[in-house]
């Protein structure tokens, strides 16, 4: 199951409970706007500021095991050689931290480490958040020893810093980061530094954000699954001269897959759980091949548009066929 496919079909950021705070946003354009399934309304930071913090308080500790940040396809503007302007490069920083209330942290060096007492002036997160996850560092957020080293050849944080680029890609714009196990969380906070962007557009447009549990299926999805790009320009032929033209539209994804090989919980319990919570009306995030090269490539958002009966064609298996339109 390690490489198996990712589904999530509940966000806790819909939650009525769920509150957004971020350090910078244009009047109009504000972070509640993350919170809505259209992604080209998209929250916009100030002019000048292309690196931002958001802060998101769930209210209460829930299931968090895959977060993702996801900008509009038209992010800052569109060229005039029909590309985004304003797309994340993949070496820009996505930096995720899930926390939940504790103790105020001990600066203790014997009792603590360089990651838990290092929480900075991000907003929202400082004394009495104790951190569960830190996607900055490799290792767990506690050390493993009685002590930190500050040898830095050694056991040192410099150690287990991990690679927090964004991976995004241009003409998709998702990041999905999978956490390597769940934790009950309450608060999360990205840090988002987007260097790329500093002089063009000179801002950030990010368009949802996904705070979930992930399901993965003990048995892949099936072959002859597709990945196609639905074109949503209207193509007008005029009869005399047999000439086209173009209004040119948006394009998005539609992905097709099956599951086959269904055990009887997964089909009884997480199939129905799927149908009743999302439907056809909710969004939900897949990722093929979690991290994988090709991440970027096929994580997707969207609907479910198409959805088989969930059925049993022999008695030890089940089946359901899926189909996910991206959103926009």
């Amino acid at each position: 199951m390690a490489n198996n496919c990712l589904l999530s079909w509940v966000n806790h950021l819909d939650a009525a409970a769920t509150t957004i705070a971020t350090s910078s946003a244009v009047e109009g354009l504000g972070v509640r706007r993350l919170q809505e399934p259209q992604v080209r309304r998209r929250m916009r930071t100030a002019p000048g500021v292309s690196s931002v913090s958001l802060s998101i308080d769930l209210g209460a500790e829930k299931e968090v095991g895959v977060l993702a940040v996801l900008q509009p396809d038209d992010a800052g503007w569109i060229d005039e050689d029909g590309e985004a302007v304003g797309t994340m490069a993949a070496a820009d920083t996505i930096r995720h931290r899930l926390g939940r209330r504790g103790a105020v942290l001990s600066l203790d060096f014997t009792a603590g480490s360089y990651r838990e007492w290092q929480e900075g002036a991000a907003i929202g997160w400082g004394a009495g958040t104790e951190t569960l996850y830190d996607s900055l560092y490799q290792g767990a957020v506690a050390t493993t020893g009685p002590a930190l080293s500050l040898d830095f050849t050694i056991g040192s944080y410099r150690e287990w810093q991990a690679d927090i680029g964004s991976g995004i890609v241009a003409g998709y714009g998702l990041h999905a980061h999978v956490l390597p196990a769940a934790v009950q969380a309450r608060y999360w906070q990205a840090d988002i530094a987007a260097p790329s962007l500093a002089a063009v557009p000179g801002y950030l447009d990010l368009g949802r954000l996904w705070v979930g549990p992930a399901w993965r299926p003990s048995n892949n999805f099936d072959f002859e699954w597709t990945d196609a790009w639905d074109d949503l320009s209207e193509v007008t032929e005029v009869r005399r001269s047999g000439l086209d033209f173009v209004d040119r539209g948006p394009r998005r994804r539609v992905l097709t897959f099956a599951f086959r090989a269904l055990s009887e919980p997964e089909a009884k319990v997480a199939m129905k759980e799927l149908g009743r919570l999302a439907g056809t009306s909710g969004q939900v995030l897949f990722i093929q091949e979690p991290g994988g090269p090709y991440q970027g490539y096929e994580a997707i958002i969207g609907r479910l548009v198409e959805v088989s009966p969930i059925t049993q064609p022999n008695f030890a298996l089940y089946e359901r066929v899926f189909q996910i339109r991206q959103s926009l």
